[in-house]
């Protein structure tokens, strides 16, 4: 029996790599927008930024959208950003140029701990079964993350002993968002690992989806949800 009610939230389309880049191009350059005022906290900075699991970024923000990166000591790349701030910590956002990948940094200006989300495309892979064997299947479409803790580098001054971490605090609660673009959600953390959530507003069938999800806390009462979809 064929089925009414779609499946995803957005029609499905199994677009290409070289597909995926052209459309990422015009953010690559301009970087993020935000119906909320960017921030230029940044503007005039250098963070140099050393996570647990080895990844470096050094950054020069020269403008208010305009930033230099070099990953583990490579070769500086310019790129377009966004960035907000909330209480005593500045996100801010971007893509690289070229890479199908980019980097939510949460940076916390009083402790000088740091949550680094990357973010990528044309890479994930899953698992494909076949009566002969079992194959690794590259999904381009599919947007695949990875966090890492860390904390600034400052000359003369002592690290941070502890970290941003996942965190069990939002599990079992459930919370109404309004978006500053006006966009509504419900979202129930019915786990460590994953968020349910209801679209109120943008897709108005409020039909339930679940999306792989991670938690971590920044401070007391200050939290990053992150998923994938």
């Amino acid at each position: 029996m064929p089925m009414n009610i779609p499946m995803h939230r957005v029609k499905y389309t199994n677009i290409t790599k070289d597909q995926i880049g052209q459309k990422l191009k015009a953010v690559e350059a301009a970087g993020p927008t935000s119906v909320s005022e960017l921030s230029d906290v940044l503007s005039g900075k250098t963070f140099r930024i050393v996570t647990d699991k080895g990844l470096t970024l050094n950054y020069e923000f020269r403008s208010k959208n305009r930033l230099t990166l070099s990953e583990n000591g490579g070769a500086k790349t310019e790129t377009g950003y966004g960035a907000l701030t909330i209480k005593q910590g500045v996100v801010f956002s971007h893509m690289i140029p070229g890479a199908q990948k980019g980097y939510n940094v949460f940076v916390d200006l009083e402790t000088d701990m740091v949550t680094v989300i990357e973010v990528w495309f044309s890479g994930g892979m899953k698992i494909g079964t076949t009566q002969a064997k079992t194959d690794l299947i590259v999904e381009d479409r599919e947007v695949q993350r990875e966090v890492y803790f860390g904390c600034l580098e400052v000359a003369g001054k002592k690290p941070p002993e502890t970290r941003h971490h996942l965190t069990n605090r939002l599990e079992s609660k459930g919370l109404h968002w309004t978006q500053d673009n006006g966009i509504e959600t419900l979202e129930l953390y019915h786990s460590v690992a994953s968020v349910n959530f209801v679209e109120l507003t943008r897709h108005a069938d409020y039909l339930s989806f679940c999306s792989p999800a991670d938690y971590i806390a920044l401070a007391p009462n200050l939290f990053i949800q992150s998923r994938s979809e």
